[in-house]
């Protein structure tokens, strides 16, 4: 509505429903997580599930681009990097037939 009428009370109004919502959300969050956190158990095993995802360190690596298309698998990400490394670490053709036939000839 703001893009279409460009009015500064709408832009107002917009804002301050934005900043509403997202601490209604941030409230919703903190209750789940407060809850799931009161409900852990030291006796059935339920403290090593809360408590593992936040132990590993994951790191997603997003789908990468390239001249062989899209990967959006590992096997692919790794695939398409080796690639790359490859092409990248190889020895430049700088020879010059040219040049070494004047050389042999002098």
């Amino acid at each position: 509505m703001f893009q279409t009428y460009r009015d500064p009370v709408l832009k107002r109004k917009l804002n301050k429903l934005n900043k509403q919502i997202k601490k209604l959300d941030q409230k919703i969050e903190t209750e789940a997580f407060t809850s799931e956190l009161l409900n852990v158990n030291a006796t059935d095993g339920t403290v090593w599930k809360f408590v593992t995802p936040f132990k590993k360190k994951t790191k997603s690596i997003p789908s990468l681009n390239g001249p062989g298309g899209i990967a959006n698998t590992d096997l692919e990400k790794a695939n398409f990097l080796a690639e790359s490394l490859e092409t990248q670490f190889t020895l430049n053709n700088i020879t010059n037939h040219d040049t070494q036939w004047r050389i042999l000839t002098i």
